[in-house]
């Protein structure tokens, strides 16, 4: 069976022929839009989109101002190595620029995804929140059987994203606007929370602790820019049913942690460790925890800012207050998610009924429920 890459390549390329293309793309002028063509990921299936990018400086490796590509990178004295990607492509006789293999077709994709992305964040804060361009590896080779395929992630360290190869016959995760914001997201949580946090000690749960909020304002961020609650599936359907931020109204309980029961996950999980012989570090079990806490968090944030009816520039601006909140937390005293929900409503002149009513039945201890819309 041909693979989701192969046959765009072939609707690309018929679609180049009847058009009318050239062998050789012409002499490009970089003070102009790159002119090209991308898939689309959504609920409804794939689609053709022909985009311009812009600020590009380099025709071969799409170098500009808001993606430097590597291919299959390292690390060498904490920094990345590696050459850079260099895409190809045939013009047709309109002039845009079509990938005739996966790796361009991949670098395009990005490119104008980090381009909206970008744009987002100046709409929200009138300024750039983290350095441009940034740095995306292709091809990634993982030492891990876990992520060797199908898998992007952000590391913070070299503040690069990175992507695996994809073998599966979905959308691929560098095409998939929503999984490319979530991994971007990482990059301002970690400007904003992590580069401070990482200057201390930081104990285990508060590791656990902002490794969930990470993930889970990651998915927030990856439903904002794609308006889809469920764009993770698009490529990764197995995960459906656990990541999708829209779940029917009896799955809406109280399902966020307090500080003790983090403690307790902690607990087990450095039992279950012990016992499994391939376990060398309790950290390698609570990404897991991570995640599910993450997405509880994610499926309230975002129920309660589709009741409070924001433009897609007023939630981002939202979720920018809440780093800012969030960098002036004390994690000694303040390591709740339900005390994260009161901080978080503050940052509204109003609520509706139905955005208070999202946030109590989220919240299990009466005393902190009570703080919330004390109006309702």
């Amino acid at each position: 069976m041909p693979s989701v890459l192969t046959h765009l390549f072939l609707c690309f390329l018929v679609a180049a022929m009847s058009t009318g293309c050239q062998k050789t793309p012409e002499a490009w002028n970089s003070s102009k839009p790159f002119k090209t063509q991308i898939v689309v990921g959504s609920a409804t299936g794939l689609q053709f989109q022909i985009v311009e990018l812009e600020g590009v400086q380099n025709q071969k490796t799409l170098e500009g101002e808001v993606v430097e590509f590597y291919l299959a990178p390292g690390e060498q004295n904490s920094e990345l190595v590696g050459p850079h990607a260099v895409a190809k492509f045939i013009q047709n006789s309109e002039g845009v620029f079509i990938p005739t293999n996966s790796l361009s077709l991949q670098m395009v994709s990005l490119y104008y995804h980090m381009q909206a992305l970008k744009k987002l964040e100046i709409q929200s804060l009138g300024k750039t929140f983290v350095k441009w361009p940034r740095k995306i590896g292709l091809q990634v080779k993982t030492n891990s059987a876990e992520t060797r395929f199908n898998n992007a992630f952000y590391n913070n360290k070299l503040d690069v994203m990175f992507f695996v190869p994809y073998v599966d016959q979905e959308l691929p995760l560098p095409l998939n606007g929503g999984i490319i914001a979530h991994e971007h997201f990482h990059s301002y949580f970690s400007y904003s929370i992590l580069q401070k946090s990482l200057a201390s000690d930081v104990l285990p749960i508060e590791d656990y602790f902002l490794k969930s909020i990470n993930e889970g304002l990651a998915d927030v961020w990856g439903w904002i820019y794609s308006d889809n609650p469920d764009f993770i599936s698009l490529s990764l359907p197995d995960l459906a049913g656990p990541r999708k931020l829209e779940q029917p109204s009896f799955f809406r309980k109280p399902v966020l942690k307090t500080k003790k029961d983090m403690e307790s996950d902690l607990n087990l999980v450095e039992q279950e460790c012990k016992r499994l012989s391939w376990c060398n570090s309790a950290d390698q079990l609570t990404l897991g925890l991570a995640y599910s806490n993450g997405t509880a968090l994610a499926r309230t944030l975002k129920d309660f800012l589709t009741r409070q009816n924001l433009t897609q520039e007023d939630k981002a601006k939202k979720i920018f207050l809440l780093l800012e909140q969030l960098n002036s937390l004390n994690l000694k005293k303040e390591l709740d998610f339900e005390s994260l929900l009161v901080e978080w409503a503050g940052l509204f002149d109003s609520l509706s009924d139905e955005s208070c009513k999202i946030l109590k039945n989220a919240i299990k201890t009466e005393e902190i429920k009570n703080q919330i819309c004390l109006s309702f």
